[in-house]
Protein backbone atom coordinates (compact mmCIF):
# COMPACT_ATOMS: atom_id res chain seq x y z
CA UNK A 1 0.00 0.00 0.00
CA UNK A 2 1.08 3.30 -0.85
CA UNK A 3 1.64 6.20 1.46
CA UNK A 4 -1.21 7.99 1.37
CA UNK A 5 -1.68 11.51 3.60
CA UNK A 6 -4.66 13.55 2.46
CA UNK A 7 -8.15 12.42 1.29
CA UNK A 8 -10.02 15.08 0.04
CA UNK A 9 -13.65 14.53 -1.63
CA UNK A 10 -16.12 16.95 -3.70
CA UNK A 11 -19.37 16.58 -4.48
CA UNK A 12 -23.18 16.73 -3.78
CA UNK A 13 -25.21 14.74 -2.07
CA UNK A 14 -23.71 11.84 -3.03
CA UNK A 15 -21.01 12.30 -1.07
CA UNK A 16 -22.46 14.50 1.93
CA UNK A 17 -23.27 12.46 4.63
CA UNK A 18 -25.66 15.18 6.35
CA UNK A 19 -29.19 14.58 5.67
CA UNK A 20 -31.64 16.94 7.25
CA UNK A 21 -29.18 17.92 9.63
CA UNK A 22 -28.17 14.73 11.10
CA UNK A 23 -24.97 12.65 10.07
CA UNK A 24 -25.80 9.68 8.45
CA UNK A 25 -23.68 7.34 10.18
CA UNK A 26 -23.96 3.93 7.78
CA UNK A 27 -23.27 5.90 4.83
CA UNK A 28 -19.91 5.59 2.71
CA UNK A 29 -18.54 9.17 3.26
CA UNK A 30 -18.91 8.85 7.21
CA UNK A 31 -17.61 5.69 7.22
CA UNK A 32 -14.94 6.01 5.17
CA UNK A 33 -14.09 9.54 7.72
CA UNK A 34 -14.28 7.01 10.50
CA UNK A 35 -11.58 4.63 8.56
CA UNK A 36 -9.16 7.28 7.55
CA UNK A 37 -9.69 9.67 10.21
CA UNK A 38 -8.35 13.64 10.10
CA UNK A 39 -6.60 12.51 7.17
CA UNK A 40 -10.06 12.94 5.34
CA UNK A 41 -11.54 16.04 4.48
CA UNK A 42 -15.07 16.11 2.97
CA UNK A 43 -16.03 19.06 1.01
CA UNK A 44 -19.14 17.58 -0.34
CA UNK A 45 -22.78 19.61 -0.07
CA UNK A 46 -26.15 18.54 -0.78
CA UNK A 47 -27.83 20.39 -3.61
CA UNK A 48 -25.06 21.84 -5.55
CA UNK A 49 -23.72 21.29 -8.75
CA UNK A 50 -20.13 20.37 -10.72
CA UNK A 51 -19.46 24.47 -10.55
CA UNK A 52 -19.65 24.76 -7.27
CA UNK A 53 -17.42 21.50 -6.21
CA UNK A 54 -14.72 22.85 -8.59
CA UNK A 55 -14.72 26.34 -7.08
CA UNK A 56 -13.79 24.54 -3.71
CA UNK A 57 -11.22 21.95 -5.67
CA UNK A 58 -10.08 25.34 -6.70
CA UNK A 59 -9.82 27.21 -3.40
CA UNK A 60 -8.60 24.31 -1.52
CA UNK A 61 -4.49 24.80 -1.03
CA UNK A 62 -2.59 21.71 -2.55
CA UNK A 63 -2.15 18.76 -0.57
CA UNK A 64 0.40 17.14 1.24
CA UNK A 65 2.45 14.94 -1.44
CA UNK A 66 0.72 11.50 -1.99
CA UNK A 67 -2.85 12.92 -1.09
CA UNK A 68 -6.09 11.71 -3.15
CA UNK A 69 -9.45 12.94 -4.59
CA UNK A 70 -12.59 11.50 -4.97
CA UNK A 71 -14.79 13.81 -7.40
CA UNK A 72 -18.71 13.12 -7.74
CA UNK A 73 -19.69 15.08 -10.74
CA UNK A 74 -23.35 16.34 -10.29
CA UNK A 75 -25.91 17.68 -11.80
CA UNK A 76 -24.36 20.41 -14.46
CA UNK A 77 -28.29 22.38 -14.11
CA UNK A 78 -26.79 23.30 -10.92
CA UNK A 79 -25.30 26.47 -11.43
CA UNK A 80 -23.39 28.24 -8.98
CA UNK A 81 -24.52 32.05 -9.35
CA UNK A 82 -23.19 34.53 -7.53
CA UNK A 83 -25.32 36.22 -5.23
CA UNK A 84 -28.51 34.22 -6.39
CA UNK A 85 -28.89 31.91 -3.63
CA UNK A 86 -29.29 32.39 0.10
CA UNK A 87 -27.33 29.06 0.28
CA UNK A 88 -25.46 26.93 -2.02
CA UNK A 89 -27.71 23.78 -1.64
CA UNK A 90 -30.55 26.05 -3.28
CA UNK A 91 -29.02 25.26 -7.16
CA UNK A 92 -30.78 22.12 -7.07
CA UNK A 93 -33.86 24.42 -7.24
CA UNK A 94 -32.66 25.76 -10.54
CA UNK A 95 -34.51 24.25 -12.99
CA UNK A 96 -38.12 24.87 -11.03
CA UNK A 97 -37.43 28.50 -10.33
CA UNK A 98 -39.91 30.64 -11.77
CA UNK A 99 -37.66 34.08 -11.61
CA UNK A 100 -37.14 35.67 -15.11
CA UNK A 101 -33.55 34.88 -15.20
CA UNK A 102 -33.89 31.63 -14.09
CA UNK A 103 -36.51 30.87 -16.81
CA UNK A 104 -33.74 32.58 -19.56
CA UNK A 105 -30.86 30.32 -18.25
CA UNK A 106 -33.57 27.37 -19.00
CA UNK A 107 -34.34 28.34 -22.23
CA UNK A 108 -31.29 29.00 -23.61
CA UNK A 109 -28.80 28.03 -22.16
CA UNK A 110 -29.92 25.21 -19.70
CA UNK A 111 -31.13 22.82 -22.99
CA UNK A 112 -30.55 19.40 -23.24
CA UNK A 113 -28.34 20.06 -26.12
CA UNK A 114 -25.47 21.58 -23.79
CA UNK A 115 -25.86 18.98 -21.19
CA UNK A 116 -23.39 16.57 -22.15
CA UNK A 117 -20.89 19.68 -23.51
CA UNK A 118 -21.29 21.13 -20.06
CA UNK A 119 -20.79 17.79 -18.11
CA UNK A 120 -17.73 16.46 -20.30
CA UNK A 121 -16.66 20.37 -19.33
CA UNK A 122 -16.63 19.32 -15.45
CA UNK A 123 -14.85 16.09 -16.22
CA UNK A 124 -12.12 18.28 -17.89
CA UNK A 125 -11.74 20.51 -15.31
CA UNK A 126 -11.24 17.73 -12.69
CA UNK A 127 -8.44 16.29 -14.77
CA UNK A 128 -7.35 19.44 -14.75
CA UNK A 129 -7.33 21.19 -11.61
CA UNK A 130 -6.33 17.93 -9.53
CA UNK A 131 -3.12 18.16 -10.73
CA UNK A 132 -1.76 18.39 -6.91
CA UNK A 133 -3.30 14.95 -6.21
CA UNK A 134 -1.44 12.13 -6.45
CA UNK A 135 -4.52 9.95 -7.78
CA UNK A 136 -7.67 11.27 -8.52
CA UNK A 137 -11.16 9.43 -9.09
CA UNK A 138 -13.95 10.52 -11.03
CA UNK A 139 -17.49 9.59 -10.51
CA UNK A 140 -20.65 11.07 -12.49
CA UNK A 141 -24.77 10.89 -11.39
CA UNK A 142 -25.12 10.02 -15.04
CA UNK A 143 -22.90 8.13 -17.28
CA UNK A 144 -21.39 10.41 -19.85
CA UNK A 145 -21.43 8.82 -23.86
CA UNK A 146 -18.02 11.03 -24.42
CA UNK A 147 -14.41 9.40 -24.79
CA UNK A 148 -12.03 11.99 -22.46
CA UNK A 149 -8.29 12.08 -22.70
CA UNK A 150 -7.23 12.20 -18.87
CA UNK A 151 -3.86 12.07 -17.34
CA UNK A 152 -2.46 8.90 -15.88
CA UNK A 153 -3.14 9.89 -12.53
CA UNK A 154 -7.20 10.22 -12.91
CA UNK A 155 -9.54 7.38 -13.21
CA UNK A 156 -12.84 8.26 -14.57
CA UNK A 157 -15.48 5.07 -13.70
CA UNK A 158 -17.97 5.95 -16.17
CA UNK A 159 -21.13 4.87 -14.21
CA UNK A 160 -23.97 6.79 -13.49
CA UNK A 161 -24.70 6.85 -9.57
CA UNK A 162 -28.21 7.56 -9.70
CA UNK A 163 -29.02 4.25 -12.23
CA UNK A 164 -27.33 2.37 -9.62
CA UNK A 165 -29.46 4.04 -6.78
CA UNK A 166 -32.60 3.17 -8.90
CA UNK A 167 -31.11 0.42 -9.56
CA UNK A 168 -31.88 -1.29 -5.78
CA UNK A 169 -35.91 -0.89 -6.37
CA UNK A 170 -37.45 -4.17 -7.73
CA UNK A 171 -40.86 -2.26 -8.00
CA UNK A 172 -41.38 1.26 -10.03
CA UNK A 173 -44.67 2.57 -10.28
CA UNK A 174 -44.63 3.97 -13.75
CA UNK A 175 -46.48 6.87 -12.88
CA UNK A 176 -44.33 8.33 -10.09
CA UNK A 177 -40.73 6.15 -11.41
CA UNK A 178 -38.60 7.93 -9.00
CA UNK A 179 -38.56 6.36 -5.63
CA UNK A 180 -34.70 7.71 -4.09
CA UNK A 181 -35.54 7.42 -0.27
CA UNK A 182 -32.58 9.31 0.30
CA UNK A 183 -30.14 9.02 2.81
CA UNK A 184 -27.74 9.06 1.50
CA UNK A 185 -29.37 7.67 -1.80
CA UNK A 186 -28.24 4.20 -1.63
CA UNK A 187 -29.25 1.00 1.08
CA UNK A 188 -27.04 -0.08 3.77
CA UNK A 189 -25.84 -3.28 1.65
CA UNK A 190 -24.63 -0.97 -1.07
CA UNK A 191 -23.10 1.55 1.05
CA UNK A 192 -20.84 -1.29 2.68
CA UNK A 193 -20.34 -1.87 -1.51
CA UNK A 194 -19.10 1.33 -2.48
CA UNK A 195 -16.73 1.86 0.81
CA UNK A 196 -14.74 -1.11 0.58
CA UNK A 197 -14.46 0.33 -3.40
CA UNK A 198 -13.37 3.24 -2.19
CA UNK A 199 -10.78 1.66 -0.03
CA UNK A 200 -9.16 -0.85 -2.67
CA UNK A 201 -9.08 2.30 -4.64
CA UNK A 202 -7.29 4.11 -2.25
CA UNK A 203 -5.14 1.79 -0.74
CA UNK A 204 -4.40 -0.61 -3.77
CA UNK A 205 -4.99 1.16 -6.39
CA UNK A 206 -7.91 -0.85 -7.56
CA UNK A 207 -10.44 0.47 -9.74
CA UNK A 208 -13.62 0.50 -8.28
CA UNK A 209 -16.42 -1.42 -10.69
CA UNK A 210 -19.36 -0.23 -8.31
CA UNK A 211 -21.27 -4.04 -8.96
CA UNK A 212 -23.83 -3.42 -6.66
CA UNK A 213 -26.87 -5.20 -5.47
CA UNK A 214 -29.70 -4.48 -7.40
CA UNK A 215 -33.56 -4.85 -7.24
CA UNK A 216 -33.60 -5.56 -3.31
CA UNK A 217 -36.19 -3.09 -2.38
Amino acid sequence: MENITDIHIFGDSFADPIWEGTCMLHTWPSRLAKHYGLRLTNYALQGTGPEYSLQRLFETPAPPEGSVCIFIISDVDRMNLHGYWSSPTEQVHLTRDTRPFSRQLINHYLVEETYLLRTAQAIAAVNSLSVNYARTLILSISPVPVDIRLDPSVEFVNIGLIDLSHGEYSKIDSQQPYVDHRPNHFSPENHDLILQELINWIEQKTVPEFDLLQAIV
